[in-house]
């Protein structure tokens, strides 16, 4: 994924934006106005563990709830 201006790209930027805040599936669905939270999960998923992207049991900074979430930890 390269942050183009897909539904990949835009959630890429948007995490990387959060500059290393946990985020859930449902605030990034939420935050992009996407149809179902599905596409993010895809996305954030295939994220995790790649270029600095971490998925983890957290709170999300966004709505406050323990969920899984996605965040980016620049190297």
């Amino acid at each position: 994924m390269t942050g183009g201006t897909t539904i990949a790209g835009q959630i890429e930027r948007l995490i990387m934006r959060l500059g290393g805040a946990a985020v859930c599936d449902g605030c990034v669905t939420d935050r992009l106005s996407l149809s179902v939270p599905a596409q993010a999960n895809v996305v954030t998923r295939a994220l995790g563990g790649t270029r600095g992207f971490e998925r983890i049991r957290d709170t999300c900074t966004l709505c406050g709830n323990g969920r899984t979430v996605t965040r980016h930890r620049a190297k």
